[in-house]
């Protein structure tokens, strides 16, 4: 789900980020987006966007630290899924083992054996799953709905942007991937493809209409 999320946080300034012609809050919205956006966070889930800033109009200068602490609210756009949670989405890849679906923001996993109660047969060529009962080919650009069966975080250890409410920056330039492993079935009644569903659904009507 997403959700808008207010809070508070510790953030460095280091001198020469500091500009005469910028408010202290456009300087921190600017770090945050660029610190924040596009990472993962157990707390919040995957940060989208910073949307706002509201920082104290004084800082604290540190014995030993040559950057100036400002406390700050902000307002961040998130995406944090839920074991249990019906989405919809477009698949963006097909394979042998499994169907990738896009929630947005971020690529979720669905393997062949979470589909249907039938057996699946990959074409490699065309990139096409087909039921060799139901006959249903499923492919690139079919949306599904589908539910969320698990949800894992992988955020390495020495990542840390936000520690104890302060932006830190990693020693490395290079940073080790974080992510969010969203693990999806659509075995359950009511889930699927939706095009299958609309057909169900016009013939649940039409029989409907003949009674």
């Amino acid at each position: 789900m997403y959700f808008l999320v207010k809070t508070k946080l510790r953030i460095p300034i280091q001198p020469n980020e500091i500009r005469l012609d910028e408010d202290m809050d456009s300087i921190i919205l600017r770090i945050l987006r660029n610190e924040l956006e596009g990472t993962v966070h157990k707390q919040f889930g995957f940060i989208i966007a910073v949307i706002d800033v509201k920082a104290d109009e004084i800082g604290d200068i540190l014995h030993g630290s040559p950057n100036i602490f400002f406390n700050v609210e902000t307002t961040l756009l998130v995406y944090k899924p839920f074991p249990g949670e019906i989405i919809e989405g477009e698949i963006v890849d097909v394979t042998q083992q499994a169907l990738y679906v896009n929630l947005g923001c971020i690529d979720a996993y669905l393997p062949v054996t979470q589909l249907w109660h039938d057996r699946f047969r990959f074409d490699a060529k065309e990139r096409i799953l087909r039921g060799a009962k139901t006959k249903i080919s499923i492919q690139k650009g079919d949306y599904i709905r589908a539910r969320i069966s698990n949800v894992e975080y992988r955020v390495p250890e020495i990542v840390r942007p936000l520690v104890r409410g302060t932006i830190v920056k990693p020693a490395v330039e290079v940073r080790p991937k974080s992510e969010i492993r969203i693990l999806l079935r659509a075995g359950d009644v009511g889930l699927g493809l939706l095009k299958i569903l609309e057909q169900i659904r016009e013939e649940v009507l039409r029989s409907l209409s003949k009674t």
